[in-house]
């Protein structure tokens, strides 16, 4: 996890995944893009995301939401996210 705040240097993902206001997390992937999701959801969908939204997280410094730094790229992303979340 990183305390970088989102700037314009990062694209943000498409709808659903685009919510600033009211999601709690931001996914960054290897491209770049900012996936602003919600935790719960994740949490529920998969078992993946229990384990790693279980284990403790740093704080972030710079910003309210923390941010993941994944190694996928926002296509791949996309599509896991969207399996997950049944968008």
């Amino acid at each position: 996890m990183t305390s970088s705040p989102p700037d314009n240097n990062h694209l943000r993902a498409e709808e659903p995944f685009d919510d600033i206001q009211s999601s709690d997390t931001i996914l960054r992937t290897s491209d770049g893009v900012n996936f602003y999701i919600h935790r719960i959801i994740l949490i529920l969908g998969s078992p993946f995301f229990r384990d790693m939204f279980s284990l403790p997280q740093p704080a972030s410094i710079d910003t309210e939401k923390p941010i993941i730094d994944i190694t996928e790229n926002s296509k791949t992303l996309d599509s896991l996210l969207r399996l997950c979340t049944q968008y």
